[in-house]
């Protein structure tokens, strides 16, 4: 895998971005012990994140420039059952998809300080796209 750093607070499109962020989305679907050794191999440092309840994973992996979040997207049946809750639900933010939303719930309590104590030099956080990841990005944008 080609170095996962991104510049120090660039928040512009760039083709190395758009690919790092192609390899965290791939990355996400592997095993923890994978995720966290193959950020660590690129001098990063990484928290995984995983409800068992919902089945949701993420990995973060950041350093003083840049700060990254994958969440793992449909990989097996409870994952397409959390999907099938299609039913919108209001929320402070809006009607939203109640599976994705159960789904952002089961992480936010541990996925909110950590970002807290990890953006002291207020890096630009990158969040990769799958369905369920573009629907928390957008809440994750409202409400943090």
């Amino acid at each position: 895998m080609k170095n996962f750093s991104l510049a120090a607070n660039s928040t512009a499109f760039s083709l190395k971005k758009a690919y790092i962020m192609a390899m965290a989305s791939k990355l996400a679907y592997e095993s923890e012990k994978t995720i966290t050794g193959i950020i660590e191999h690129q001098g990063l440092q990484s928290v995984f994140i995983n409800n068992n309840q919902t089945d949701t994973q993420a990995f973060i992996a950041h350093n003083t420039n840049c700060i990254v979040i994958a969440f793992r997207g449909t990989k097996n049946l409870h994952d397409c059952i959390i999907d099938a809750g299609i039913c919108k639900v209001n929320t402070p933010y809006g009607r939203v998809h109640a599976g994705f939303n159960r789904a952002l719930d089961s992480v936010w309590d541990q996925l909110m300080p950590i970002i807290s104590t990890i953006q002291p030099h207020n890096q630009p956080i990158w969040i990769e796209h799958h369905s369920i990841d573009r629907y928390i990005k957008n809440l994750i944008k409202t409400v943090g």
